[in-house]
């Protein structure tokens, strides 16, 4: 009985000990609910007067009130943001590039701003050793030439909008590598822009200019030439009409498209060889039909494999 008499006794101790505890934080913690309601209503009033506030209309202000100003928001892909209003994401990109370049030797004189020695650079135009004899002048006035240029640099626009048929994009990217600005700095270094990419998808559909069906850029081996690969499969970006199915459902793997593009003749002369369509110089062909190809491209964890087709 005793010590049945103690526990009891001790519940009661800590049981009155523990009381005044738990009272004693109501009123704390209602001074901070208090607190927090009253910033609250304070923030709330603040985000009320600011939406009331129009924005300043007119490219320099002073205009009339404008709608009230709209935060962006992220777009469907990465680094794009959402055009307000619409469904439309959109990405705008590019870079500016400055080159440097001392030709030890096979430069050109002239041409000061050309950077690149691929297919459309100075590559085959080098009078090399073997080429040339020794004392040429047109070998050593190619030796110590520099220059600079920033006709590398790019400007891309990408848009993205979902769709009943799937998704609509657009992509369009240009550059300053335009063979027709090869000139003299006389007054100023005036570079014309050059198209490389402009064309429109919906689902499997592409139209505009875009790389060739044909080709497999994924397959080119990786170089600083901004020119390109030296012994690529032909041209790389052409105009063309373009549809891509996955072969998925059939259980096949990867994906089969066909394409329509522009075409440009080729013809074998035994004293000239290839020569363009030219017609004053009797060139036998014309460009009567497009290009049609056809591709079978079958990605792999290891790479991918591309099986391609064209008729001419």
């Amino acid at each position: 009985m005793t010590n049945g008499r103690n526990i009891a006794i001790t519940a009661a101790l800590a049981g009155v000990m523990t009381a005044p505890l738990v009272f004693g934080s109501s009123p704390a913690r209602a001074d901070e609910l208090a607190d927090l309601r009253a910033n609250q209503e304070l923030l709330q009033q603040r985000l009320d007067q600011l939406a009331q506030i129009p924005a300043v209309g007119g490219q320099y202000g002073g205009g009339p009130p404008g709608p009230t100003t709209v935060q962006m928001m992220g777009g469907s892909f990465p680094r794009s943001f959402l055009i307000p209003g619409t469904d439309t994401s959109i990405r705008v990109g590019g870079r500016a590039t400055m080159i440097f370049n001392y030709w030890i030797t096979g430069g050109n004189p002239q041409n000061p701003n050309h950077t690149a020695f691929g297919n459309n650079g100075a590559a085959l135009a080098i009078p090399l050793h073997i080429h040339t004899p020794a004392g040429n002048p047109a070998r050593s006035r190619g030796n110590n030439v520099n220059g600079a240029t920033p006709r590398q640099s790019m400007v891309s626009v990408e848009t993205r909008t979902p769709t009943a048929w799937g998704e609509a994009r657009s992509f369009i990217s240009w550059d300053f590598n335009n063979n027709t600005a090869d000139a003299n700095v006389h007054v100023a270094d005036n570079l014309a822009p050059r198209l490389l990419f402009a064309y429109g998808t919906l689902g499997g559909l592409l139209f505009g200019q875009a790389n060739s069906n044909f080709a497999d850029p994924d397959a080119g081996a990786e170089t600083l030439d901004y020119g390109g690969n030296i012994g690529n499969q032909g041209v790389v970006r052409l105009p063309q009409v373009r549809y891509t199915q996955p072969l998925a459902p059939w259980g096949i793997p990867g994906a089969l498209s066909m394409s329509v593009e522009v075409p440009e003749t080729d013809f074998w002369k035994p004293a000239t060889g290839i020569t363009n369509s030219d017609s004053a110089t009797g060139f036998p062909g014309k460009n009567s039909a497009p290009d049609l190809t056809a591709a079978w491209y079958i990605p792999q964890p290891w790479g991918h494999m591309d099986f391609a087709a064209v008729v001419r």
